[in-house]
């Protein structure tokens, strides 16, 4: 009988301590999310991604720009530990982002790279309209 008394106070006591992880509350459903150590693994495996693919995604410089750069992770939860995640860098010309979208950290995930340029900055140097209507 005492053995059934300290099982269930063990039990309660996992229950009150959240030994079950993250959860994100998207709309009115509540959805199991990755830890912060599963994120930090989620950058890595899309920086392993990028490196892997050099130079046919991005350049060497590039890849080299990456390893010192700590990227945005978005993610955008429609299950449990399934969305669509965006590890995005922003680089001197481009920004980059890996993309995977299912359930995440498994080998069924989507996974693809986007890339854009950004436009260098232009500045109007042309008068003023209405200075050249006086």
């Amino acid at each position: 009988m005492n053995c059934r008394y300290l099982v269930l106070a063990l039990l309660s006591a996992l229950l009150l301590t959240g030994c079950f992880g993250p959860q994100v509350q998207v709309g009115n459903e509540t959805y199991d999310a990755l830890s912060p150590r599963e994120e930090a693994e989620l950058i890595e495996l899309a920086a392993y991604y990028l490196k892997k693919n050099s130079p046919a995604v991005i350049s060497r410089e590039e890849a080299e720009q990456i390893s010192r750069l700590q990227p945005v992770l978005k993610i955008d939860y429609y299950g449990d530990r399934q969305g669509r995640a965006g590890v995005t860098w922003r680089l001197k010309k481009r920004i980059v982002q890996v993309s995977f979208d299912g359930l995440l950290l498994t080998p069924e995930a989507r996974c693809w790279v986007e890339i854009e340029d950004i436009a260098p900055e232009v500045l109007d140097l042309r008068r003023n309209k209405s200075s050249d209507a006086k």
